[in-house]
């Protein structure tokens, strides 16, 4: 899962490349392949689909699921099915986290929304990482999907908005710039800072475990992310939920959480502080 890229979607459906050897498959909408080779012929399958009735439109409103490092539709395995019960259409946005930069992942972010058909609105959640990504993908205005798709708010879980502690430690390790290439190297203070503000409204999820938690970061954390590393602004404030970094997207105050500021007509741009336990 952490070599593909979703380049379409459509319906659930979805066609991937793989990073390594750049062929395609067509997924279904319960992750079965249903085709397999050059973009082309996964496209053509996707359209025969299409045109069969076989695959449904994407809804005019739409919350995009992006992962962190590492990451994949898995970090969404309660949030999505329970924003879909709520009337809220999500769908996740499978991306290679682990191999290029951040850069690479934004170019890839903005060539799958150009090609995302039938989408008027757009929110996102984001993880970790996909947190950074999302901050710079929505710095670029002139990408052709901003002119005909409004961005209507932007939610971010664990997001080492100003740097992770653990990344500024590691960065120079070889086994760290093996596993996680560029993108763990732009998880450090020094990049981190170099990332526009969102000029959306956000909101801010932060985990806190119970204890001392890491004693590699500073102050109160999640296991890998401190909570005032999560906190954009310095007046900032968020959501705090007990729990480690790769949990708190399934936790149900942060499900409940995310889907009550997307059902509200307009998301307030810093959410109100709470702490859940």
């Amino acid at each position: 899962m952490q070599l593909w890229t979703d380049e379409i979607l459509v319906g659930g459906w979805r066609v991937q490349r793989h990073v390594g050897t750049g062929h395609c498959r067509l997924l279904d909408d319960s992750n079965i392949r249903q085709a397999w080779g050059l973009d082309q012929e996964c496209l053509v399958a996707m359209r025969a689909r299409q045109t069969a009735r076989e695959i449904d439109g994407n809804a005019k409103r739409m919350t995009l699921l992006v992962h962190g490092l590492g990451g994949f539709g898995w970090t969404f395995r309660d949030m999505k099915p329970a924003l879909n019960s709520a009337g809220i259409h999500a769908e996740h946005w499978n991306y290679a986290s682990t191999r290029g930069n951040l850069s690479d992942h934004v170019a890839a972010f903005h060539a799958m929304m150009n090609q995302l058909e039938g989408i008027e609105e757009i929110s996102f959640v984001a993880h970790s990482l996909g947190g950074l990504l999302m901050r710079l993908a929505l710095a670029d205005l002139d990408q052709p999907w901003r002119k005909h798709i409004k961005v209507t708010g932007l939610v971010m879980i664990g997001t080492p908005n100003q740097g992770a502690a653990l990344a500024d430690r590691f960065k120079d390790n070889a086994w760290f710039q093996a596993a996680f290439e560029g993108a763990g190297q732009d998880l450090t203070s020094g990049y981190a800072s170099t990332v526009p503000l969102p000029t959306v409204p956000y909101c801010l999820i932060a985990g806190q475990l119970e204890g001392d938690g890491n004693p590699l970061i500073p102050g109160l954390d999640d296991g890998l992310v401190g909570v005032e590393e999560v906190r954009l602004r310095p007046n900032d404030n968020l959501l705090i939920i007990a729990g480690s970094h790769n949990a708190i997207t399934a936790d149900n105050a942060a499900v409940r959480f995310v889907r009550d500021v997307l059902t509200e007509t307009t998301m307030k741009p810093i959410c109100l502080h709470r702490k859940t336990t």
